[in-house]
């Protein structure tokens, strides 16, 4: 699959298959009925934007971390423009792929 690395300020809905690195500020939870949902924001040099959290993802990471997302897209919501990633994993090691 082909990804396009994108700086936050690029970020725009619709978009998918993207590449995304930052660090994560402010993770909190949010109600859920359902499922374990935590946002955090995160942060670039040119901007910040809400990031979704599912599931063992809001163990992965904490604040300060700095993050690689693969495969991430964007959601528009009440809170205003969001991204998550269908990927389990949250990388904090630049993966191989990432950039390309």
């Amino acid at each position: 699959m082909r990804y396009n690395l994108v700086k936050i300020s690029e970020i725009k809905h619709p978009m998918k298959n993207l590449q995304i690195t930052g660090h994560i500020e402010s993770k909190k939870p949010l109600p859920s009925a359902y499922r374990r949902h935590y946002i955090a924001y995160l942060c670039d040099d040119t901007g910040k934007i809400i990031l979704n959290l599912w599931r063992d993802q809001v163990d992965q990471i904490k604040d300060g971390d700095t993050i690689y997302l693969l495969g991430a897209f964007t959601q528009k919501e009440k809170r205003g423009l969001t991204i998550s990633t269908w990927e389990e994993k949250i990388h904090k090691e630049k993966p191989k792929i990432f950039g390309k």
